[in-house]
């Protein structure tokens, strides 16, 4: 029977502001709302069929509302109240030939395999949620007879959610007799275990600007759109945006179920399965592994490391994009004959952009090795199964089994310079510096321009703190600084030293040669924003338009470099960069892009430090949206000793700001180190003394002065906080005449200005205003 427009209904939901705080809001699902009302109305749907429940940001309310004025025929909160007493008295009233239902927010998955909505009134202790599972059920019964068709648009991430400290409330809509000859079409933009992507400066959920791009492709006298041709079109554009860099997000997964009910899974289109000129789709995959906690808890950070041991990763990954496989070393007996044509095909394979090709590789390499005859292979023939199985290896962040067999490869061929070079990258990654060292030495005198050794005798160098050995070598090797690898080696060596200006200059160096080098990209944000975070740390507050330039520059490098590693099967670096960019974008004050970068890292990366660094990052967030009990559960749960180190401070105020007075010294006391002298010490004394005070604890705050006078006698900082200390006692003479003493001495800018501040806050409270 046909549909007529004006007989199809809509009911579209969509939630930007969470009653749980700040750190759950997305920018961009009540926009997507109004414009589907738009196309609604573009298909001259009735505005008395459109029917909207939306909680958009508090800062988009006043827009949102003019945008839906008059062109629906209701509009309202969407708590779980008001939807519930729409569906039971609204919808089962209504006869309708196609009702559509669209969702866009924040969703999950119950261990049950229960999908779960949650309403605007959500919060952290009552997840008011919709169960969408439930909400299906009912609209097959009697009471809903009279809505014939029904499709449904689910903008939400469907992962798991098992080990939630809070349980999800259940609410269960009143449910009469079924009925059979319901046809229901749902279409979602993830299928279990998977994640959606919101794209918060654009506003919009990247499922649904790619659906109505397809809808917008129909014959303008049709309606209305065919479903399923939607969910193959999305699959196509889904797969054309990840093959042309223009996406970052992970490969979405679709799930459809027809008009009889029946569900399947349509996943990205892989050309590891491409053959004989059919395409195989492959079906969507649930999480496993660790848990995943509420994706709306999202993530940022408020200051940031790029730790030097996450650069020696990148910068393996420039000899293992490099990693070549060592030819015949020897004549091939006849038993080559069988395999070596699988053998090459692995080679071929391991080159691919496509992560299942990858896998596929090994699985050829092991089939090969599980041969009966595979000891009778050449040896040139065995190394280079062993050189595919480690260089696929190296990719999949399996550095054991990589080392593994770069030592095997070694082992055959101990005089081949690509087996030597290969297993120095492999000593090179599990931070064995004598052998990587011996290893590259080696291959150097036996081809003394090969690349490869030469990046990784350099960094073996930084690693172990003979950078004098660097410059000999430049100088006898002058074709190393000819190769955008060599120049982007030496910026890392030089950020690694801290310095940051020279290491900006050779990576600039090295994208003059090659735009696109990833290595060079990740080393000159990196050089940037090492000096901005360090600037930071030493007080400094303000910064020209010259640095800040460079840090527009930084981001569009990082961002330049995750585009194109969407083209390349490297997650571990892909996440890395990742959480630099959120890193960047953070420190920025560019929250929402920060969000987004790392939710794709806590819920996309196999990583446990990556996914350190994103709990570490979604603490930091919260405790600067003033969220401290949820920041707190963040920082206390990082299991990586050196983030746990970073996140004391932190905690420190986050207890603070709780009143649990006892760990916050604990936490302080363990940081402090006056002798320093830096920023940093002197920013914990004050947290300490500050402490001291909420517990009225006169001794600790005596001792506590007399330790940092003694480290530091004539700092003008140390100055300063005794000053402090006298106009809390009420002797704001005392205080003013201490810091006009240490404005005579010997400071920093950042401590002058320090000074000044203080000074003007005693005058102003001393009714000094003159």
């Amino acid at each position: 029977m046909p549909i007529s427009p004006s007989n199809t209904y809509a009911l579209l939901v969509g939630v930007e502001a969470y009653n749980a705080g700040e750190s759950w809001n997305l920018s961009g699902p009540a926009h997507d709302v109004v414009r589907f009302v738009e196309y609604l109305h573009q298909q001259q749907i009735p505005a008395s069929n459109i029917h909207t429940l939306v909680s958009p940001l508090a800062t988009s309310v006043a827009e949102i509302d003019a945008a839906l004025q008059g062109r629906v025929g209701s509009q309202n909160e969407a708590t779980l109240s008001n939807i519930e007493q729409f569906i039971t008295d609204r919808l089962s009233n209504i006869q309708a030939d196609l009702l559509l239902v669209f969702w866009s927010g924040h969703g999950v998955v119950t261990s049950d395999g229960k999908r779960r909505l949650f309403t605007c009134d959500a919060e952290d202790l009552n997840r008011r949620n919709l169960d969408l599972d439930d909400l299906l059920l009912t609209l097959r019964t009697t009471t809903f007879a009279a809505l014939k068709q029904q499709a449904f648009f689910i903008d939400t991430c469907a992962n798991s959610v098992h080990n939630l400290q809070t349980s999800l409330p259940t609410s269960t809509l009143p449910r009469t007799a079924p009925q059979y000859s319901a046809e229901q079409f749902s279409l979602f933009a993830a299928a279990l275990g998977q994640f959606a992507l919101n794209l918060s400066a654009q506003r919009t959920g990247l499922f649904f600007d790619e659906l109505l791009k397809v809808w917008n492709q129909e014959p303008e006298d049709v309606w209305p759109p065919d479903f399923e041709a939607t969910a193959q079109a999305l699959v196509q554009r889904f797969t054309d945006l990840r093959r042309e860099g223009k996406t970052e997000q992970a490969p979405v997964v679709l799930q459809f179920r027809d008009w009889t009910g029946s569900s399947r899974n349509i996943g990205i289109i892989d050309d590891a399965l491409e053959s004989s000129g059919h395409i195989k789709i492959r079906g969507g995959m649930q999480a496993s592994g660790a848990d995943l906690t509420v994706q709306t808890q999202q993530i940022s950070e408020l200051s940031v490391q790029l730790e030097a041991r996450d650069q020696t990763i990148a910068q393996l990954s420039q000899a293992v994009v490099n990693l070549s496989v060592p030819p015949a070393v020897l004549p091939s007996p006849a038993s080559d004959v069988r395999w070596a044509d699988n053998i090459e095909r692995a080679e071929r394979w391991s080159e691919s952009v496509q992560i299942s090709q990858i896998h596929a590789a090994q699985e050829l390499i092991r089939e090969v090795r599980q041969s009966s005859d595979f000891g009778s292979l050449s040896v040139g023939l065995r190394v280079r199964a062993a050189t595919v199985a480690g260089k696929c290896a190296f990719v999949l962040d399996d550095s054991e089994t990589a080392a593994r067999e770069m030592d095997e490869a070694l082992r055959l061929a101990p005089d081949e310079v690509r087996c030597l070079s290969n297993a120095a990258a492999a000593a090179f990654l599990k931070s064995d510096w004598p052998r990587a060292l011996d290893l590259a030495q080696k291959a150097l005198a036996l081809q003394n321009d090969n690349l490869n050794a030469a990046m990784i005798l350099v960094q073996v160098w930084a690693q172990t703190g003979e950078t004098d050995k660097v410059e000999p070598f430049l100088q006898a090797n002058a074709w190393f600084l000819e190769s955008e690898w060599g120049l982007s080696t030496l910026s890392h060596v030089e950020n690694y030293q801290g310095n940051f200006d020279l290491a900006y200059s050779y990576a600039k160096q090295a994208l003059v040669k090659k735009t696109d080098h990833i290595a060079a990209l990740d080393n000159l944000s990196d050089a940037v924003f090492q000096k901005f975070r360090r600037a930071v740390r030493a007080g400094a507050n303000e910064f020209s338009e010259d640095e800040m330039a460079r840090l527009d520059e930084a981001e569009v490098a990082l961002t330049h470099a995750i585009d194109l590693l969407h083209n390349r099967p490297s997650p571990l670096q892909y996440h890395r960069f990742l959480c630099n960019r959120a890193a960047l974008r953070n420190g920025r004050e560019d929250y929402s892009g920060a969000l987004d970068d790392c939710h794709l890292v806590l819920y996309g990366s196999p990583n446990a430090y990556n996914r350190d660094f994103a709990t570490y990052t979604r603490g930091l967030i919260s405790m600067k949206t003033g969220e401290y009990p949820k920041a707190i559960e963040d920082l206390e749960g990082i299991t990586d000793a050196q983030l746990r180190e970073e996140s004391a401070m932190a905690l420190a105020h986050c207890y603070q700001k709780v009143g649990n007075w006892d760990e916050a010294s604990a936490r302080l006391e363990s940081l402090w180190h006056p002798e320093n002298g830096d920023h940093g010490s002197f920013l914990v004394a004050e947290m300490l003394l500050q402490t001291h005070r909420a517990r009225k604890d006169e001794s600790a705050i005596a001792a506590t002065l007399e330790r940092l006078e003694a480290a530091c006698p004539n700092s003008p900082s140390t100055l300063s906080i005794r000053a402090y200390d006298y106009f809390l006692r009420d002797n704001s003479e005392k205080a003013i005449e201490t810091i006009q003493h240490a404005l005579t001495l010997d400071g920093s800018d950042a401590e002058r200005q320090g000074l000044f501040l203080r000074l003007g806050e005693i005058y102003y409270a001393a009714n000094r205003y003159t």
